[in-house]
């Protein structure tokens, strides 16, 4: 963090360096200060997509949520297939219960995601979204499609049992409960949840 502080007095406007400072700051939980070096940053830069995502990291920590979304906004204005952001983004339009713009956001990144765990984590989201709205159809295969993604993801079977038994379809869900089961038989939550 020193030699960065030292680079930035000798070089004030390089948004690299700025970027790099808030990167370091974040990591230290020095959350205000690193926003601030992301801000300076896409001042300097506006079309750095990666310090606006950073700067919309740190105002989410912050719950400087209103801002956080402008700027993971402004990085899919620049980067539109930027995975990072639309998993930031989804995340505030859910607390916000905004689920129906979560759920296109969401969506889009689970359909362009190139990497596996990023999916993952996009289509769980999209999950939350579609089951705020009551379309528990379409949460029930997002979560199939985490299981597709990464066949070792078992830990969603739960919430899948949950919305089929909520969907009237009990003998998927027994069928479902009893793999979990011959997975984990001295998994003691698993069996009370099968015999009640």
């Amino acid at each position: 963090v020193t030699l960065l502080a030292q680079s930035i007095a000798a070089r004030p406007r390089q948004p690299d360096v700025l970027y790099n400072f808030g990167r370091a700051l974040f990591l230290l939980e020095q959350h205000g200060y690193a926003a601030a070096a992301f801000s300076d940053a896409v001042r300097f830069q506006p079309d750095f997509a990666e310090a606006w995502h950073e700067l919309g990291n740190a105002q989410r920590v912050l719950r400087q949520l209103a801002d956080a979304e402008t700027s993971y906004h402004n990085v899919l204005r620049l980067a539109p297939g930027h995975g990072p952001a639309r998993l930031g983004l989804g995340a505030i339009l859910i607390d916000a219960n905004r689920a129906a713009e979560a759920e296109i956001v969401l969506a889009r990144g689970v359909a362009e995601a190139r990497d596996t765990n990023l999916a993952i984590d996009l289509a769980q989201n999209l999950a939350a979204a579609q089951l705020k709205q009551g379309k528990k159809d379409a949460a029930l295969e997002s979560y199939v499609q985490i299981q597709h993604l990464d066949p070792s993801r078992t830990d969603f079977d739960a919430h899948r049992v949950n919305i089929l038994e909520e969907l009237g379809r009990f003998d998927e869900a027994l069928a479902l409960m009893e793999a979990m089961l011959a997975r984990e038989p001295d998994n003691a939550v698993i069996h009370n949840y099968y015999n009640d």
